[in-house]
């Protein structure tokens, strides 16, 4: 479930361009981990809980 909803963020091209606006004005490498919440292999909820731009 939770590496289906992180799949699904970064094919979305909005999203995309979003977290791209928002964490790598600095690097093109990055490390994130996401905590997703579901129910059922439905995705309900995903956070960002840690990023780190890997310099």
């Amino acid at each position: 479930m939770g590496l289906t909803s992180v799949i699904e963020y970064f094919t979305d091209i909005d999203s995309v361009q979003e977290f791209s606006d928002a964490y790598l004005s600095t690097s093109n490498e990055f490390i994130a981990i996401f905590f997703v919440k579901g129910k059922d292999r439905t995705s309900l909820s995903m956070e960002l809980v840690f990023f780190d731009d890997n310099k």
